[in-house]
């Protein structure tokens, strides 16, 4: 009904047109006249017709132009718009959100575009960035409207896309941190770590290989010395648990993050305990490069500011006999 009041000026105006031209041909008497007041008549009927068979073969879509951002940044929106049809729509206004999901404020944004006819193109919309967090971009709608205004078009949109964007990186100097001892099931797997009892394979005996492994019930049934070879287990590794709140999210995502990457660049095994707010638990995540690092930074994003101890208060619920904890809090690092 809204849609159709603002068409209302428009049709109006068309209308007294009608009638004027229709009183032009009365008193003229003119053949032109009487031609295009038929066709005022017509031409109504045939152009809305013509915009609701064109209006469903319309494909516009508004993709991020990366799947990731750092900042400082730009983040680019590309618009496609892909008209196949003969008849050019003018006028096109699609509505979309974009909005970080740390910072919701609900506002809708709009784009008014030409849908030319037998074309496919795309628009660029950059919009500045900066704060870090997950950006989600959701469609809500695309509005069409015919030549003459007097007919709209509505187009349901719900794609929705989530676009990280990295934060600044606030790496600490000179800070020295203790590795965590947490329950034998939290272990990081790794080369070099204690030996376990549990085995991993059976394999050729090679020089400087222990006694006690060699697998004595094979080897008596050949002539080959088969050696046991266990799992190894590290116990020890970082445990760095973010907590973010409202007065220092960006501080402590920069600073979580920078401490990460000096990490991965020592080469270290650590974990991220994610708390999830809503659910009342901790993930913990392993990671040994820089792919689980960002998806512990999209975890991260995904969770609103927790209360001030909130994550550290359930982690010690979760997990009592682990020592080694590293809290980051906005700028600071401590071991608790």
């Amino acid at each position: 009904m809204k849609e159709k009041l603002k068409n209302l000026p428009y049709i109006l105006v068309y209308i007294v047109g009608v009638i004027l031209l229709l009183l032009a041909a009365v008193f003229y008497r003119q053949p032109l006249l009487s031609v295009l007041f038929i066709l005022m008549i017509v031409m109504p009927f045939l152009s809305v017709y013509t915009t609701i068979k064109v209006i469903p073969r319309i494909e516009v879509n508004i993709i991020p132009e990366y799947r990731e951002y750092e900042l400082p940044c730009e983040v680019r929106l590309i618009v496609t718009v892909n008209n196949p049809t003969f008849l050019p729509l003018l006028n096109c206004r699609l509505t979309y959100r974009l909005e970080n999901m740390y910072y919701p404020d609900g506002r809708d944004r709009e784009l008014l575009f030409p849908a030319e006819a037998h074309s496919n193109k795309k628009i660029y919309i950059p919009i500045k960035v900066e704060m870090a967090g997950m950006l989600r971009l959701k469609l809500m709608g695309l509005r069409i409207w015919e030549p003459l205004h007097m007919y709209t078009g509505y187009v349901v949109k719900s794609d929705i896309y989530d676009i990280p964007v990295m934060p600044v990186s606030n790496t600490p100097k000179n800070i020295r941190l203790n590795k965590s001892e947490s329950m034998e099931e939290d272990a990081v797997w790794a080369s070099d770590g204690e030996l376990t009892m549990d085995l991993r394979q059976i394999r050729d005996y090679m020089p400087g290989d222990r006694l006690k492994d060699i697998h004595w019930l094979i080897a008596a049934k050949s002539d080959d010395l088969p050696v046991k070879e266990y799992e190894r287990a590290k116990q020890l590794y970082y445990l760095l648990l973010p907590e973010p709140t409202e007065g220092n999210l960006q501080d402590t995502l920069s600073t979580f993050y920078g401490l990460a990457g000096a990490l991965l660049d020592k080469g270290e095994i650590f974990r991220v305990a994610v708390y999830r707010d809503f659910e009342g638990i901790v993930d913990l995540i392993t990671v040994e490069d820089r792919d689980p690092l960002k998806q512990a930074m999209y975890e991260l994003y995904r969770e609103h500011p927790a209360e001030e101890t909130a994550a550290y208060e359930k982690y010690r619920e979760l997990y009592p006999e682990s020592t080694g904890l590293i809290r980051v809090r906005g700028r600071e690092i401590t071991e608790g």
